[in-house]
């Protein structure tokens, strides 16, 4: 593969790899987090709550969905390309059910609808599925199951809910 940028040259360890995709990463999500704290994110909040609402007050939405829909295709698409070039592969399970279900698991973790709820749950996801699967490599699925049961049932919002959580159950201590 080529170097990036003509200088950083693909190594053996996946430095380089890890680097570039941190680069993207940051960028993306600085990008996103500009789009959300703008008019354009204010109408797309206003829509996930009550698009008869949004439409009574003139916003077309279908036409806000079809931005909103291409917006996320776009930023899978940088994913996609991302992995094809630190991988230098693609194979038919980047395209299986399996990556997308892990990918709703990070978000299901760190909370539906939050830029930084993502990052959490993807952390998350990954140390426990690490850790599970060297302790044991079979049954290391049953441990995110009973993650995800655990969060969907005790913390509906995900772990980025959970410092909300604490307060109250503190606040209801005293």
């Amino acid at each position: 593969m080529e170097p990036i940028f003509g200088i950083y040259a693909f190594d053996f360890f996946g430095k380089t790899g890890y680097l570039y995709a941190l680069a993207v990463l940051v960028i993306v999500f600085f990008s996103l987090k500009i789009l959300v704290a703008s008019p354009f994110g204010a109408m797309a909040r206003g829509i996930h709550e009550s698009a008869p609402r949004m439409r009574a007050i003139g916003t077309p939405v279908y036409w806000r969905l079809v931005g909103i829909y291409t917006i996320s295709g776009f930023i899978a698409g940088i994913a996609g390309a991302v992995s094809a070039q630190v991988t230098e592969l693609v194979s038919l399970e980047a395209f299986g059910f399996a990556l997308s279900a892990e990918a709703m698991v990070m978000l299901i973790l760190g909370g539906l609808g939050r830029l930084y709820g993502a990052i959490i749950g993807t952390v998350i996801f990954m140390v426990v599925h690490h850790t599970a699967a060297s302790i044991d490599p079979f049954n290391w699925l049953f441990v995110i199951g009973t993650m995800v049961l655990i969060v969907v049932y005790f913390v509906p919002e995900g772990f980025m809910g959970l410092p909300v959580k604490l307060r109250r159950w503190l606040r209801w201590q005293k």
